[in-house]
């Protein structure tokens, strides 16, 4: 038997808050809020109770606000850091030998994708409005894979 297992974690992708209004007045309309307040919750919780109990935000959204006519946010760019990633895969395999045939192998192998069901969440809405800082999305779904492979 060949067991083998692959865990990582990566940290989570730069979030790029933008109004989608020209606060600046520089024909550009995707600039940046200004900051108000700190926008980073308490990390003293597991990351689903975070979301949980802020309404499925990653950030605080009442954070960012419209800067003064003519002039450019103090948000800097990709300031915010979203939820990392975690995978876990797992495999089994066994080879056995054709009898009467020399040299010749077939392969049984069982592949285990997301072994530990853990959820990845998506990214964070980016953009000012009623929706921001939400995540509306997880992938990470757990699901097996049979293979067999004959070698001559």
């Amino acid at each position: 038997w060949n067991l083998s297992g692959i865990y990582s974690i990566r940290g989570g992708e730069p979030v790029n808050v933008y109004s989608g209004t020209d606060y600046a007045l520089t024909n550009s309309p995707n600039q940046r809020p200004a900051v108000l307040h700190n926008w980073i919750l308490p990390g003293s919780r597991h990351r689903l109770n975070k979301l949980a109990l802020t309404g499925n935000t990653w950030f605080d959204p009442t954070a960012f606000g419209a800067p003064a006519s003519g002039t450019f946010s103090t948000l800097g760019r990709n300031a915010i850091i979203g939820p990392s990633r975690i995978t876990n895969n797992m495999s089994a395999a066994r080879m056995f030998a054709i009898p009467g045939r020399e040299g010749m192998t077939f392969q049984f192998r069982c592949d285990a994708f997301g072994v530990f069901n853990t959820p990845n969440l998506g990214t964070p809405a980016n953009k000012v409005g009623s929706s921001l800082g939400q995540i509306t999305s997880t992938s990470g779904e757990r699901f097996l894979q049979l293979s067999g492979k004959l070698t001559f």
